[in-house]
């Protein structure tokens, strides 16, 4: 990327952005009039766009353009469905510049991060078409003269309602594995973060995705959102978010009186755990900075929690207290900058809340330095109770809980107090305690390090499941697919 901070100044200032619902092609006729809201952009607090809050009639549209799209997109072979895929992520890539700048003035992601987030993020396209390239079902011969084999029939119509702090990634994790499989979809994005989903519905139909069989309705959670969640008509309904908004989804949908499966993923409060064997503290410490600082912690797998063996906790917190420095709040259209502000004030509030909270306890703070505005600077709280606010809440910001404990037992007994399970990562040198972790941790993923830079995380062909607070239903790899799909037994007698 070769733009310079008053470049991205000056492409920010010319950006033109279409807020009209993507309901079959661009459209403002379902627009309800005077209903409206606006994207804030939190480093300045200038208001970024302003788009209709769309609500019943819109949804309803949306819903019945899918409904009609739907059988001939599932009707297409597979290939011609990746085709669209390849096509619409090269598209994505062209585009990344805009679409990043879309997500850095709306939640504030800097802009460096941004660019590199969108063009990861395509990839998300074509790895799901090339995994359901690869899925088979079962099929045998059950008795002589008789073969039965399983056929994957798409659902229909999918609801996804996204959240804010990856917006374009977010978005494509949702809607990949639904449309690849040949369904049709209607997202929700959320009302912090819309202009990159509704471009990204735009170079779908550049692509060659029939229109309707994407639908995107901008709106509030209130309205839209709402609506859309009781409706009966959707086949399944996907959402990454809050637990609160995961609630309300569940019982505005059991309110329509037609049950139809769900997945939630409802966030996390990740664990890294670091045992007594694991000898590089030092080194160690800018990356668990770097782990629950990316994206100013607004990541729900960001691991926000340090369980360190008592022997090797000083050292450790000093060393990750001196790698925040490195993280300086700036302005996030500068490239340089790798620390931009909480997306919300409200947001904000809660962040800064539970850091009031603990120091109210008694606990100590240490942050990287001042922060003004909608910044929330680096900040690290040692000693921290099992059962502190601080440490079983998700807070969605850069803060990190330290705990120590003394035994592997009460690592496991710590790790699964927070009441959370989405992931975590264990660093030890000792293979035996590594097994015990992977099996005594309730996480959809566990990752264990032996040293610094050994090997990468885990493969996206491979699915993941959420447990406890952190929600149900799988998320990528095959399994996920099937998520999708219902699945046909036939029988030939011949």
């Amino acid at each position: 990327m070769s733009r310079s901070h008053q470049e991205w100044q000056h492409a920010a200032a010319a950006l033109q952005i279409d807020t009209r619902p993507v309901i079959g092609a661009r459209t403002a006729e379902f627009a309800e009039p005077g209903a409206s809201f606006a994207t804030v952009n939190p480093a300045t607090g200038a208001e970024v766009a302003r788009y209709p809050d769309c609500g019943r009639k819109a949804c309803e549209a949306a819903y019945a353009q899918s409904r009609a799209a739907y059988p001939s997109w599932a009707a297409l072979p597979l290939s011609a469905r990746s085709s669209v895929f390849n096509a619409w992520a090269d598209l994505i890539v062209a585009e990344a510049e805009t679409l990043a700048l879309m997500d850095c003035l709306e939640m504030g992601m800097p802009i460096s991060t941004a660019v590199e987030d969108v063009v990861y993020s395509a990839d998300i396209l074509r790895e799901t078409a090339s995994l359901a390239a690869s899925l088979t079902l079962d099929a045998g011969v059950t008795a002589p003269g008789t073969t039965s084999y399983n056929i994957a029939e798409p659902l229909g119509v999918i609801l996804a309602i996204t959240p804010w702090n990856f917006p374009v990634n977010q978005v494509l994790a949702k809607i990949a594995p639904p449309l690849i499989m040949g369904n049709a979809v209607v997202l929700k994005p959320s009302e912090v973060a819309c202009a990159s989903a509704l471009r990204l519905a735009d170079l779908a139909l550049q692509a060659g995705l029939p229109a309707g069989v994407l639908n995107v309705v901008p709106g509030t959670g209130r309205n839209t959102g709402a609506a859309l969640s009781g409706m009966p008509g959707f086949d399944r309904i996907v959402f990454t978010g809050s637990e609160a908004t995961g609630a309300a989804i569940q019982a505005q949908a059991g309110a329509s009186g037609r049950a139809r499966p769900m997945a939630m993923e409802l966030g996390g409060k990740s664990p890294n755990i670091v045992c007594a064997s694991f000898r590089d503290v030092e080194a160690l410490g800018p990356a668990l900075a770097q782990r629950f600082l990316w994206n100013s912690g607004q990541v729900c797998s960001a691991g926000t929690r340090l369980l360190v063996h008592e022997s090797l906790a000083d050292r450790l917190v000093a060393a990750v207290t001196a790698a925040m420095a490195d993280y300086a709040p700036g302005d996030p259209l500068d490239p340089e900058t790798t620390f931009g502000p909480i997306a919300t004030a409200a947001q904000h509030r809660r962040v800064t809340g539970f850091v009031a909270q603990a120091q109210a306890a008694g606990l100590q703070a240490v942050t990287s330095g001042p922060a003004a505005g909608l910044y929330v600077a680096p900040t690290l709280v040692d000693h921290v109770p099992a059962d502190a606010p601080l440490a079983c809440n998700e807070i969605f910001g850069p803060i990190l809980a330290v705990s120590r404990f003394s035994t592997t037992d009460e690592a496991a007994a710590l790790a699964q107090a927070s009441g959370y399970g989405l992931t975590a990562e264990v660093w030890t040198r000792d293979l035996a305690e590594a097994q015990f972790l992977i099996r005594a941790i309730p996480a959809a993923s566990v990752t264990v390090h032996s040293s610094l830079g050994a090997g990468g995380e885990g493969s996206p062909a491979l699915a993941l499941e959420p447990r406890g607070k952190s929600g149900f239903g799988v998320d990528f790899g095959r399994a996920g697919l099937l998520q999708f799909v219902q699945l046909k037994l036939a029988t030939i007698n011949t």
